[in-house]
């Protein structure tokens, strides 16, 4: 039987690997919070587009936060240095 072959994790797959697993938590929880807040104020005042709106905003700032905690941890001078 073949094996189902899985898409690489990326950047987010390898901080989790290195014991980055807060600053991925703390980023999810920021983000649930930010849709949370975008859907009730903006689908009121925008109805489908501000459903669109709060989904691309949150999705594009998520990417730019985990990127940073990626640049931040594979920056990290390391003890041999």
């Amino acid at each position: 039987m073949e094996q189902k072959k899985k898409a690489p994790a990326g950047f987010l797959g390898f901080l989790g690997a290195h014991g980055q697993g807060k600053a991925i938590r703390n980023a999810s929880i920021a983000n649930g919070v930010f849709k949370v807040v975008g859907y009730i104020a903006l689908v009121y005042l925008f109805n489908t587009s501000g459903a669109i709106a709060t989904t691309i905003l949150c999705d594009v700032i998520y990417l730019m936060v985990m990127l940073y905690y990626y640049y931040k941890f594979t920056n990290k001078p390391t003890q041999n240095e």
